[in-house]
């Protein structure tokens, strides 16, 4: 007679890869997750990003996140190694801390790589961004799934002729293409993705999903608390031209030195502008002239030909002609076409030359 324990394998005789498959099986996983696998990784993440952003009852110390994202990345945690690359964007490390994280499978690293392809004018390299895009979908990027969706309407876009049957099959592809990027972008606002956040009001203001302002003005200003610095000029725009929203110029004069002081020019311009005016509050020419100084230096044309206005009629400082002569002449470098005609302007009447001279280019 056999006892009823004869009829049950041993435990000792089941192996890795048999318990493996008993998992998968019945519905599960042994496989850890990325939390479950390195969760002191994922703790130093959380310690550096409350570092950075000076939350959690802690003061804004970037040197001790970079310290612990460092840390994290060591232990493959894609998410850290983004972070250290997206702090220092123009440092050397920066695509090296982007490879990793795509290594790592965290796929904003593998759209920040994509996006560096996609600069270039080489044939190869285009394609090569598209794969990359593609594959940031695939792991997970809402980003990555909102550019592949662009690429797929230009690309339709550009074909001369469709039958109805091929439309019919990229519109539906089209359709979960776009439910894919807006709910991974969704998920990652909610979980303090700051860029996810200015995407998704993004796709919302202009309507690449149901045009929704109140949605956009949200998904901005929760980007901007996140220290986004698009976010906050953005809903700066909104507040200042009352577009979804009542006009509130004090608001809006707020958010834009909030993206001036997170180091976006724009905001620097806007915000400049709006000091100038005395919108939002008392009329500032010396903060403006400063904003504006700040911003030329940056290379932005609109902001040396402003700067130059002030300075020839002597608005927020003293007045110098020949400084607002080379003002104008570096807006007309950087493509400004006001720029451009007040510097033919001003070497007329200071250097007293024909327009036939002016022709022949600088002096």
């Amino acid at each position: 007679m056999t006892r009823l324990t004869d009829r049950f394998v041993p435990l000792k005789r089941f192996t890795p890869l048999s318990l493996l498959i008993g998992a998968t099986l019945l519905g599960g996983s042994l496989l850890p997750s990325v939390a479950e696998a390195r969760p002191r990784a994922l703790r130093w993440y959380q310690s550096a990003e409350a570092h950075r952003l000076g939350q959690k009852g802690k003061k804004a110390n970037l040197k001790q996140a970079t310290k612990l994202h460092k840390r994290a990345c060591s232990r493959r945690y894609g998410r850290s190694c983004w972070r250290l690359g997206q702090m220092n964007p123009a440092s050397e490390d920066s695509v090296t801390y982007m490879k990793k994280a795509c290594r790592y499978k965290f796929g904003d690293g593998c759209l920040a790589l994509a996006r560096n392809l996609a600069k270039s004018s080489l044939k190869a390299s285009k394609r090569k961004a598209h794969r990359m895009f593609r594959k940031a979908c695939k792991l997970g990027s809402g980003q990555g799934c909102l550019e592949v969706y662009q690429l797929a309407t230009k690309a339709f876009a550009a074909k001369k002729t469709q039958s109805p049957q091929a439309k019919k099959r990229w519109q539906r592809k089209q359709l979960t293409r776009r439910a894919r990027f807006a709910l991974l972008l969704r998920k990652g606002c909610q979980q303090g993705h700051e860029s996810d956040c200015f995407y998704l009001g993004y796709a919302h203001f202009q309507g690449i999903l149901q045009r929704d302002l109140n949605r956009a003005r949200t998904s901005f200003l929760r980007g901007c608390k996140l220290q986004h610095p698009n976010s906050c000029d953005f809903v700066a725009l909104m507040y200042g031209n009352g577009i979804g929203v009542q006009q509130d110029f004090k608001k809006a004069r707020d958010l834009h030195l909030r993206a001036c002081k997170l180091g976006l020019n724009d905001g620097c311009l806007h915000a400049g502008g709006m000091f100038l005016r005395g919108l939002g509050g008392m009329k500032d020419a010396s903060q403006a002239r400063k904003l504006f100084s700040q911003t030329c230096e940056a290379n932005i044309g609109q902001a040396c030909l402003l700067l130059g206005e002030m300075v020839i009629r002597g608005e927020g400082g003293s007045k110098d002609v020949k400084l607002a002569y080379r003002l104008y002449e570096k807006a007309c470098r950087l493509k400004s076409k006001e720029g451009c005609l007040r510097f033919k302007a001003m070497k007329r009447i200071l250097y007293n030359k024909p327009k036939r001279q002016l022709r022949r280019g600088f002096p």
